[in-house]
């Protein structure tokens, strides 16, 4: 399937646009053919049969050219002159319906185009290294902004989305998303438009910043998804609870419990627990920039780490015993180990990514700020403080003053 961008014109790079969103259907007419040729439009010429005159409707189906014929007793009474006529109203339709549909593609396309969407995408790229972090912003600026604006109201000015703004509220609800990736939808519109009017379209009205749905909207969707065991939230794993955890995968799944300690002790991603090897271990940390990708003949394939590599250090294992954990490692397709690890997890109210959670949140208790940060591999430390869940309270005793 070619890539395109959501408005229907080609996608100069690859990445950026998901089969399973589907496309909005805006596809540009093609100009009408003379008599003698092929046309993708429907027209009626007259023609003579047999020394009669005859009125026919050249199509394109399907890449292969077809003739209909239009009755005969609707015409054969007719002169010259009223045949003419009678021609004039047929293709009347065509040529109205081809004007109408050229200028609507000319007006969809004035504001949100091939133009406005690359340099999008490359105002984006600046932003980050990470692939996805332009590609999903991309598939998300399609599938439920772009659709609905421009698609399903007929809106295709930005400046004019806030008229509709309650309408797409109610639908992105309807959508049953989370929290957090309704969020997301909102401010990856409202950042778009503001760069259209910043870079692209300055003599644009602003278009007003949209916000569709209230914080009391968002915090009773966070309880009633928590409410029914849909809290995709990432949690703290407590002491405790990590050691019914390890006692858990040494009955259930003992072949992945490597994999689960590794994550603990250096807060990875569980694929990226298949990424390491012996130069892997330096002196004084752990390098992580590699991941599993799958198995061939038995030995775990690795990618790049879709985000930037980082330097983990032996804060909760020493190099050694993590060193003898990887070579317990079982090689599988990290789709495989991620489902057997959640299997486990998902009965203690976790998820794999947890572990990182846990070590960013236990590694702020002891250690400095900056290197929390580089080890999480984070750009900033905002982004490291939103996996910290400390809740640790000060003690309400009396302290002993030895009186």
């Amino acid at each position: 399937m070619d890539n395109k961008y959501p408005t229907g014109l080609h996608l100069p790079s690859e990445g950026f646009y998901d089969g399973r969103m589907g496309e909005l259907k805006l596809v540009k007419p093609a100009p009408v053919a003379e008599p003698q040729k092929v046309s993708e439009w429907s027209r009626w010429y007259l023609v003579q049969e047999g020394g009669h005159p005859s009125i026919k409707r050249s199509r394109k189906v399907n890449g292969k050219t077809t003739w209909n014929r239009y009755p005969a007793k609707h015409y054969k009474h007719m002169s010259p002159e009223e045949l003419t006529a009678l021609l004039r109203r047929l293709n009347a339709t065509f040529e109205t319906e081809k004007k109408l549909a050229e200028e609507r593609y000319n007006f969809d396309h004035a504001y949100v185009n091939v133009r406005s969407l690359t340099a999008f995408e490359k105002y984006l790229k600046k932003q980050t290294t990470v692939d996805s972090s332009v590609s999903n912003p991309m598939s998300m600026l399609q599938r439920y902004s772009l659709e609905y604006f421009i698609i399903k109201q007929g809106i295709p000015d930005p400046a004019k989305w806030h008229i509709k703004e309650d309408d797409w509220g109610e639908w992105l609800l309807e959508q049953d998303l989370s929290v957090a990736l309704l969020k997301r939808i909102v401010s990856t519109t409202n950042r778009f438009t503001k760069f259209l009017n910043q870079k692209i379209y300055p003599e644009m009205p602003n278009a007003r910043k949209l916000e569709p749905i209230g914080r009391a909207k968002y915090a009773e969707i966070n309880y009633l998804r928590k409410k029914k065991g849909e809290d995709d939230e990432s949690k703290y794993i407590q002491p405790e609870t990590y050691k019914k955890i390890v006692k858990a995968f040494e009955e259930e799944e003992p072949e992945v419990l490597p994999n689960v300690k590794l994550c603990k002790a250096f807060g990875l991603r569980i694929s990226e627990s298949l990424g390491f090897d012996k130069p892997k271990f330096l002196k004084d940390a752990v390098l992580v920039d590699e991941q599993g990708k799958g198995v061939k003949g038995g030995q775990i394939v690795r990618k790049k780490v879709k985000t930037n590599e980082r330097m983990v250090p032996y804060w909760n294992m020493t190099a050694v015993d993590a060193w003898t954990l990887v070579k317990q490692i079982i090689p599988m397709h990290p789709n495989t180990l991620t489902k057997k690890v959640n299997k486990v997890l998902a009965k203690f109210g976790h998820s794999s990514h947890d572990f990182r959670r846990t070590f960013i949140t236990e590694a702020h208790r002891s250690h400095h700020w900056k290197d929390v940060q580089r080890a999480a591999g984070h750009t900033t430390h905002q982004m490291t403080m939103k996996y910290d869940q400390d809740d640790r309270n000060l003690s309400p005793l009396l302290a002993d003053l030895d009186d």
